[in-house]
């Protein structure tokens, strides 16, 4: 009897041991659920910390790629606009040098017109007189033939003046080409003198030839021009 007693109690005891130590599921599932909680309030930390800043960074490179390609489309429309102006430039400049030149050339035709037209206008004018006043012109033409007729008369009396000026002149000529003839002479016959005198021994010319050189030279001076 002490022997079942025992083993009552301790199987009273050790049953009662092992429902105290029994957990429940729900228990276990919320505080599953608590722990997940947790981890994922962590990741999502993260992802909240970190993420912003790679979201950031994404976007800024972007923003600067973008900018890039903006900056080079804009660098290229600009260039391809000032190639573009630089032809309009050069084909305008040759389209001016050429309407200068057509500008030119019709102010000379301009210049040449006014001048035909200040000759025509002369021309009516000497008309009109002529027209209008014919004792006028015929008065200025009558002094015109007398102021000739004046002239005339002055050259033919101041012709025969200058024949004898002429003449008187080539008579002068003739006496200084005598006289340099003379002078000539005179000096030659003097160094022909001096030179036989100074060589007895070289042979003498005759006389008749220094005359005759002369004679010669003194009829070329006297021959008048």
């Amino acid at each position: 009897m002490e022997k079942k007693s025992v083993s009552s109690a301790s199987s009273k005891g050790s049953s009662g041991k092992a429902v105290g130590l029994v957990i429940p599921s729900d228990l276990i599932a919320e505080d599953l659920k608590k722990t997940a909680r947790k981890g994922t309030g962590f990741m999502g930390l993260q992802k909240k910390l970190f993420g912003n800043e790679n979201k950031k960074e994404k976007k800024e490179v972007k923003a600067l790629t973008e900018a890039k390609v903006n900056n080079t489309r804009t660098l290229a429309m600009v260039l391809k606009s000032e190639r573009e102006l630089l032809s309009a430039n050069k084909e305008q400049e040759l389209e001016i040098d050429k309407l200068r030149l057509m500008l030119e050339d019709k102010n000379r035709e301009v210049e040449k017109l006014k001048d035909l037209c200040l000759k025509q206008r002369e021309e009516i004018r000497s008309l009109k007189n002529s027209i209008l006043f014919p004792d006028a012109m015929n008065s200025q033409l009558q002094e015109l033939l007398q102021q000739q007729g004046s002239e005339l008369k002055q050259a033919k009396q101041l012709i025969p003046t200058l024949q004898r000026q002429v003449t008187s002149l080539t008579g002068q000529l003739q006496c200084f080409a005598e006289d340099l003839a003379e002078v000539k002479a005179d000096k030659y016959a003097r160094a022909h003198i001096q030179y036989h005198s100074s060589s007895p021994g070289t042979p003498t010319y005759d006389h008749e030839e220094t005359a005759n050189s002369l004679e010669f030279s003194s009829c070329d001076g006297a021959t008048p021009g």
